[in-house]
């Protein structure tokens, strides 16, 4: 007999409560706990609402997820969103959580010409009323929208591949009041978690984490998703997230460690990059900064951004520019950027290609660059910075 979403919901909730109260302390980068780990090959072919308690239909829709072997990214079946199924609706539920930090990531696959449509909902929806806290919508063009409101529409546009599996990750740390959404391996937004809107739409802010949303608009609408995975991770710690970035000084500065999944901004074609350390930097004079990890004898890849953290802008990276030690690989990078006073800068390092601790080089001039060059290649000698032209 299939369950009531409040039902499930309850169910959800408590585990929620017991996992919080009792496992918290045992949360971290290396062992995240891990609430729903789900392949979609345990089913029936389908409507898998009544087959698991974390899925079932949005109020007044009658049709959930469909299990599927048309496609699949790993083993033999996915879950089928399509607008040909009449009064389909699928709710993913999280578990109403008003605290904490989470990771829910998924594979997804868009045939060509296709849309596809999800959200997350803050609060559980009825037959009347919504509370989102974002939609993205696929325009089966290989273009999509990101769409938030904060008083007013935010919209975010970004590429995405058809005919092929992709990985969407979304992280929501609702202590911090954060989130972050990569899709294809790319940062596409950040912004204030607790932002939403309600029917109107009428801004309506919630701590709430209580739902993923796929949903087809219409007939043209058809997606699959697959390796559903929902994990608690640690608080944000000091240093590697962009909201918890510490100030750098020219000079020498320490890379502690890489270790907690989020961090990151892009994703490198080894799956790599999703963990970082992230600094700040205010220069009081206009001019140009570099970073190097020139001779450090890691691989490294390293950033420079302008902005806030909810709308950065990148404005310099550099992964294999000098060498690791004298005479070796240049798997080191450097990178220089041009600076204004009292505009503050993100400098990031990811774990693109390695993830252990090691000392960088943040200099300042006021020099007018060289025209037509774009950056100097840097070696750093027992923390002496020098420079010549490429």
């Amino acid at each position: 007999m299939m369950q009531s979403y409040a039902t499930r919901l309850a169910y959800l909730t408590l585990l929620l409560i017991f996992f919080q109260s009792g496992l918290l302390a045992q949360i971290t980068c290396d062992d995240p706990l891990i609430l729903l780990a789900d392949d979609l090959d345990g089913y029936t072919e389908g409507d898998v609402s009544d087959q698991a308690d974390h899925w079932t239909i949005w109020p007044g829709a009658t049709v959930g997820g469909i299990v599927s072997a048309e496609q699949s990214e790993s083993g033999s079946q996915s879950l089928k969103i399509d607008g040909m199924i009449p009064e389909q609706d699928v709710l993913l539920l999280l578990g109403d959580s008003t605290q904490g930090h989470y990771l829910l990531r998924f594979d997804m696959y868009v045939p060509a010409g296709k849309g596809a449509y999800f959200n997350v909902s803050h609060e559980a929806p009825t037959e009347s009323e919504v509370f989102i806290a974002f939609e993205a919508i696929f325009d089966g063009d290989g273009t999509g929208r990101i769409f938030l409101f904060d008083n007013e529409f935010i919209t975010t546009s970004f590429d995405y591949p058809e005919d092929d599996w992709f990985e969407v990750y979304f992280w929501a740390d609702i202590d911090s009041d954060q989130a972050r959404i990569n899709i294809d391996e790319y940062t596409r937004r950040a912004w204030t978690f607790s932002d939403g809107f309600t029917n109107g739409p009428v801004n309506y802010p919630s701590s709430g984490l209580n739902s993923f949303n796929f949903y087809p608009i219409d007939t043209s609408f058809q997606f699959y998703v697959d390796n559903i995975d929902f994990w608690q991770i640690p608080a944000a710690e000091t240093g590697k997230y962009c909201y918890t970035a510490v100030p750098a000084t020219v000079g020498t500065n320490s890379v502690l460690s890489i270790d907690c999944f989020g961090g990151g901004y892009d994703i490198g074609g080894n799956g790599s990059g999703k963990k970082a350390y992230w600094f700040t930097y205010t220069p009081e004079e206009d001019g140009i900064i570099s970073i190097a990890s020139c001779l450090e004898g890691v691989d490294t890849r390293g950033w420079i951004f302008e902005g806030d953290c909810q709308n950065l802008k990148i404005v310099g990276v550099n992964d294999d520019q000098c060498e690791l030690s004298e005479g070796g690989s240049e798997w080191a990078s450097y990178r220089e950027a041009i600076v204004t006073a009292g505009n503050t800068y993100y400098i990031m390092w990811d774990d693109a290609w390695e993830d252990i601790t090691f000392d960088f080089e943040l200099s300042f001039t006021t020099d007018d660059p060289e025209p037509g060059r774009a950056h100097v290649y840097a070696l750093i000698i027992y923390s002496t910075a020098f420079a010549s032209l490429d």
